[in-house]
């Protein structure tokens, strides 16, 4: 089954794939963009078609020049079907069940522009998330990870595999976690009030020596769990050490919010993974190992088409070339 590398609970009912470096975008709550929604005998057939939605009876977030686009697609296709603005916003909560609705319980994700992925699972279960190794012969990949499971049936036995979407990761991370509770992420508020300033790199050392700083892992230099006010005098005076000196390093300043508390497990462990409690729920994160990029999705089925497990992949044939592409520099 591979390694194990945390937790989720889904009092929801349903599970989101989703890079939690991007859960700005995600909880944003305005657009300039508008929703749609297709009408007609072949809505479903044009949408689809069309291919700007992985919904195809909804185009969310779209300029208003979406509609002519649309009109002239349909009318040449010959579709019986109009575009209809929603005059809302849909909240991503709700497009997550059109997903789950449309594609019987697991399917792609759009808001602002980023792709995640939402699952059905049954409420009030704990899940685990395991991680399985490339393995082989070569050390630049066989760490890294080949696929990561959410494991819906421990003991379920795979009849079908189908793909599910794709989900877009732009912060080398990416999280399993109750719907729900995605809306009490806060990349603004501090847990503690809190933050942590981190340095590393090649002359990290003597700027350590130079600035008084802490060593706070293995090659990494800085100050911990300062109060607020101290972190951004000390990430302010870091920079201007940067800028006026020779000395190459790169640093991070590290506010103590839901972000800082699920990373600082995901830091602490060998599988750079780990589960954080969220509104309730139990959300686990972990590092792709590959950076970024738009990773496929599957889910696992048994004979009578219940869900077993659902499954990024992650090093793909596209992940594999990318990393050695820039390790050939």
């Amino acid at each position: 089954m591979g390694e194990l590398l945390g937790r989720v609970t889904a009092p929801s009912g349903a599970v989101v794939l989703i890079d939690f470096g991007l859960m700005e975008i995600w909880n944003r709550r305005e657009g300039e963009h508008e929703d749609y929604l297709l009408v007609g005998p072949d809505a479903e057939t044009a949408g689809a078609a069309f291919g700007h939605s992985a919904h195809p009876l909804y185009l969310y977030d779209r300029p208003e020049s979406v509609a002519q686009e649309f009109k002239v697609f349909a009318t040449e296709r010959g579709y019986d079907v109009w575009l209809e603005p929603m005059g809302r916003r849909i909240a991503h909560r709700q497009r997550v069940q059109h997903t789950l609705d449309h594609f019987k319980g697991a399917g792609e994700v759009a808001a602002h522009g980023l792709t995640a992925v939402a699952v059905e699972v049954s409420r009030n279960q704990s899940y685990e998330v395991y991680g399985e190794r490339m393995g082989g012969d070569e050390a630049l990949t066989a760490g890294s990870w080949r696929s990561v499971s959410l494991v819906l049936q421990p003991d379920g036995v795979v009849a079908q595999t189908r793909p599910v979407g794709h989900v877009m990761v732009d912060r080398a991370r990416l999280m399993f976690a109750d719907v729900d509770a995605l809306h009490a992420w806060d990349e603004q508020t501090l847990v503690d009030g809190r933050a942590d300033v981190v340095f590393w790199g090649r002359d990290a050392a003597m700027v350590a020596r130079e600035l008084i700083a802490d060593c706070v892992a293995d090659g990494q230099y800085g100050w911990v769990s300062m109060p607020i006010v101290q972190a951004v005098m000390k990430a302010k005076e870091l920079d201007a050490h940067k800028k006026g000196s020779e000395r190459l390093f790169a640093y991070d300043f590290r506010p103590h919010t839901c972000h800082w508390s699920l990373m600082e497990r995901v830091r602490g462990a060998e599988t750079e993974s780990g589960t954080i409690e969220l509104a309730g729920a139990e959300v686990c994160g972990f590092m792709t190992s590959w950076g970024d990029g738009l990773f496929p999705v599957t889910r696992d089925d048994d004979a009578a088409g219940r869900p077993v497990a659902l499954r990024v992949e992650l090093g793909t044939d596209e992940a594999v070339a990318r990393l050695r592409a820039v390790n050939s520099r």
